[in-house]
């Protein structure tokens, strides 16, 4: 009987120890499933199919999305019908002509990282100027920040500014401080860089944060020849910038002599963008060593972990002085009140009153 009791008190121990491995290998396993799911893998934005209609989703913008999201804006009744509108109308044609450079012309690259740098990238650079603008369109331009896109929308509106104007100083803004905050912003995402297969640059307990920091820096100095590649395209295109806004009924000149005219108003125009874009991409690099990632508009935490909070971005965000005298800088030299008269007189920018009566829907 006594054996009989001892072996039933091993059997059940035996049994009990087994729950207790089994459950506590089910803990352990939903943890680890936690900290995946809080991963977002970068998938091939060429390759991506379909289209998602809401902005806010993690899942990657592809082509289909990037026009559609786009489009929305244009649509947007606090855009529709004021100069607001000529940028995206010119993005959305020029977006197109560079993802097929980048997936099968000559923006294309073979190497990894930076192509999943580059995916991130121009998703970010798109949700974060998509949503910003309606944002700032929807409160009229009142939104507390000191740069980017709504103090600029809102000195369009107060000095009128012509539809072409518009669009050049919108581009200075998104060639300098808006490429330094998306590019920031992939530097602190730590779902990112968990995917990358760059070790050294993971945020998993084993690295200090000085030394996985220093190692996404390095990583993104790594890619900078693949960001200068953008240059001499964004300078041989800006013809597809006249011909959508002639299509869209916001130039009134020609779009031989606009493509012809620029060469006046910006000089050797590949070196002109290159030196923006190497400011923007060095401020970038300035604003992960400075910058707290709770600090950054696009950026959440998570305990001990920081991620890209798609479209959820802190549109009041202060800029610091150094991003904001990049963007000054831009400026003055896409759009200075010089280069704005030619736009207007010479190159066919139609006025804000022009462009309302032509555009807005009547009452």
């Amino acid at each position: 009987m006594s054996s009989f009791k001892n072996s039933v008190a091993r059997l059940s121990l035996m049994i009990l120890f087994a729950l207790c491995s089994s459950q506590c290998a089910s803990v352990k396993g939903d943890r680890n499933s936690e900290s995946k799911a809080t991963r977002v893998p970068t998938p091939d934005f060429c390759a991506i199919k379909g289209l998602e209609k809401a902005p806010y989703l993690s899942t990657l913008w592809g082509a289909e999305t990037v026009s559609y999201q786009i489009g929305e804006l244009i649509q947007d009744p606090n855009v529709y019908g004021t100069p607001w509108m000529s940028y995206p109308v010119a993005y959305r044609r020029m977006t197109a002509a560079r993802d097929i450079a980048r997936c099968s012309g000559a923006l294309k690259t073979d190497d990894k990282v930076n192509v999943r740098i580059n995916h991130l990238l121009s998703d970010i650079m798109t949700r974060w100027y998509v949503l910003s603008v309606k944002e700032c369109a929807a409160t009229q331009a009142t939104i507390g920040t000191n740069g980017g896109f709504c103090p600029l929308m809102k000195k369009m509106k107060d000095e009128k500014y012509d539809s072409l104007s518009a669009a050049m100083s919108s581009t200075a803004v998104y060639i300098s401080s808006h490429i330094s905050l998306s590019l920031s912003a992939i530097a602190f995402d730590d779902a990112f860089w968990d995917e990358t297969g760059l070790e050294q640059t993971y945020n998993n307990g084993k690295h200090d944060r000085v030394n996985y920091m220093a190692a996404r820096i390095t990583a993104l100095k790594r890619y900078k020849p693949t960001f200068d590649a953008f240059n001499a395209f964004l300078a041989n295109n800006l013809a597809t910038v006249g011909s959508a806004l002639k299509d869209a009924n916001l130039l009134s000149g020609d779009v031989l002599n606009f493509a012809a005219g620029l060469a006046r108003v910006i000089p050797f125009r590949a070196i002109a963008f290159g030196k923006i874009r190497d400011d923007a991409f060095n401020n970038a690099l300035l604003l992960v060593d400075t910058l707290a990632p709770e600090d950054h508009p696009m950026i959440r935490t998570d305990r001990s972990r920081t991620y890209l909070n798609y479209g959820h971005f802190n549109f009041d965000f202060v800029y610091p002085e150094k991003t904001r005298a990049v963007e000054a800088s831009a400026l003055f030299n896409i759009a200075n009140s010089a280069n704005m008269e030619i736009y207007r007189r010479l190159l066919g920018g139609k006025s804000w009153d022009q462009v309302q009566k032509e555009l807005k829907p009547s009452p």
